[in-house]
């Protein structure tokens, strides 16, 4: 029986890389048996977002990037394994019975399918996914995300729906009937996502014919991302005075990600009944709230909860002054 092997994120566990690198190598993947179908990818981004985006109904859903239709056609009188992948299949899971529906599809056509989900600590992952979202328009502080993933475990903002509670994630996959379900760390992986995730394949990056590892989405200076998160509060680009000012509001260089101790623990506590589950069926490290990841960063550098918050622009009034 042919398998479809279904990538679903998370959102900020290397999911760009991984299209990038899916994509690239085409021709090599059908070599080893695996097709990674045209069908859904949109022009500039070679995830199968489209594909996403019909299950959820979503309104960036458009007929030119494929439908699940022209996906079936695509893959029927082929003989390989198909691949796909897309971080947004995660938001799709909220919309149950059209996702069984995807699911029963591929199964009726012949498909035994797999789920592929990679986890990332929440410490690490919430302000990443809200550093994110600022490249999209969204102008809350940070607290106003926060707040909505410590009450339901969960935030949704516009088409998207993260979800951090991932036993819950799991129980929404694990409703599909007849489901194979492959959980990945991507805090172990992290490194090398692309060589973690070809294993599954057992296939490596020698395979593909590449050398090194595939490298996509680079977070920006923090800097950048305060310059972004003003913007979007304002409505306007920022004057040339009040760029001045937030150039000295942080440090030069300065790129790691961190919350405050405070609201790490509070993360870690909100989850940690979930994360023990977690560790114990799947072997995902529990986080740590003295060991998140990122870039070495600046002395004195605001944590993302005390730095985007509703008092930064007051204070950048203030500075700018006179």
């Amino acid at each position: 029986m042919r398998r479809c092997f279904i990538h679903i994120g998370t959102h900020k566990t290397g999911t760009t890389t991984i299209q990038h690198l899916l994509s690239r190598s085409r021709s090599a993947l059908e070599k080893k048996g695996y097709l990674y179908p045209q069908a859904g990818r949109l022009e500039l981004h070679p995830g199968h977002h489209n594909i996403a985006w019909e299950i959820s109904g979503d309104h960036r859903f458009q007929d030119r990037y494929g439908t699940i239709d022209g996906l079936l056609r695509e893959v029927k009188h082929r003989s390989e394994d198909i691949i796909l992948s897309s971080e947004d299949l995660e938001c799709s899971l909220h919309n149950r019975s059209k996702f069984s529906d995807f699911v029963s599809l591929l199964q009726s056509s012949g498909f035994l399918v797999t789920i592929i989900l990679y986890l990332r600590n929440q410490i690490d992952y919430l302000p990443r996914i809200y550093l994110t979202l600022l490249h999209f328009g969204l102008d809350l502080p940070f607290d106003k995300v926060l707040g909505p993933t410590l009450n339901n475990g969960k935030f949704r903002w516009q088409e998207w729906i993260f979800n951090f509670d991932y036993c819950d994630l799991l129980r929404r996959v694990d409703a599909n009937p007849n489901v194979n379900v492959i959980v990945r760390s991507y805090d172990r992986a992290r490194t090398s996502m692309c060589s973690d995730f070809l294993s599954l394949f057992n296939l490596s990056l020698r395979d593909l014919q590449l050398n090194d590892e595939i490298f996509e989405n680079v977070s920006l200076s923090m800097r950048d991302y305060l310059l972004m998160f003003l913007q979007n509060r304002m409505g306007r680009k920022l004057l040339g005075n009040e760029e001045k000012a937030v150039i000295g509001l942080v440090p030069p260089g300065a790129t790691k990600i961190d919350l405050s101790p405070v609201v790490q623990l509070e993360l870690c506590r909100k989850f940690r009944d979930t994360n023990r589950r977690l560790f114990l069926q799947y072997g995902i490290p529990d986080p740590n709230v003295e060991n998140t990841y990122g870039a070495q960063n600046c002395p004195g550098t605001p944590h993302v909860d005390e730095l985007f918050s509703e008092n930064i622009e007051s204070g950048l009034a203030e500075l700018t002054k006179g």
